[in-house]
């Protein structure tokens, strides 16, 4: 039997609806799922916008697939484990899996994600112990 080929699909601005991340301690982190198998095939792509307001921050945490990010807006840093990086737009991340990382923006910042999964309800978000 044949896997169905998956169709290209337009997503317009706007869509989907913004939603509230469920983080460790910090809360209030936003995203935007674009590209998610809970809206049709995907070949195992998942991609989104992540918005970090200034001042604020996400807590430690890994996931057992790796990850992209890439600036689209705004300055912060990256923690990489025991490395601080700064980001600026058009900065490009590659985060392995299982890497302890998070972000501190210094003002309003906008990522793109991406994972390879097909469904963003399947990355499994584990949280640092100190977060």
């Amino acid at each position: 039997m044949t896997k169905a080929k998956p169709l290209p699909v337009h997503i317009p601005a706007g869509a989907p609806e913004i939603k509230v991340m469920d983080e460790a301690r910090l809360g209030g982190l936003r995203y935007r799922m674009l590209v998610d198998g809970s809206g049709g095939p995907t070949n195992d792509l998942c991609q989104g916008i992540f918005y970090l307001r200034a001042g604020h921050a996400e807590s430690l945490h890994s996931h057992e697939v790796p990850e992209t990010m890439y600036v689209l807006s705004g300055h912060g840093h990256a923690i990489l484990g025991d490395q601080r990086v700064a980001l600026a737009p058009g900065d490009t991340l590659f985060i392995p899996a299982g890497q302890m990382h998070g972000f501190e923006a210094a003002e309003d910042m906008e990522m793109l994600y991406t994972f390879p999964t097909a469904r963003y309800a399947d990355v499994t978000y584990t949280y640092d112990e100190a977060a």
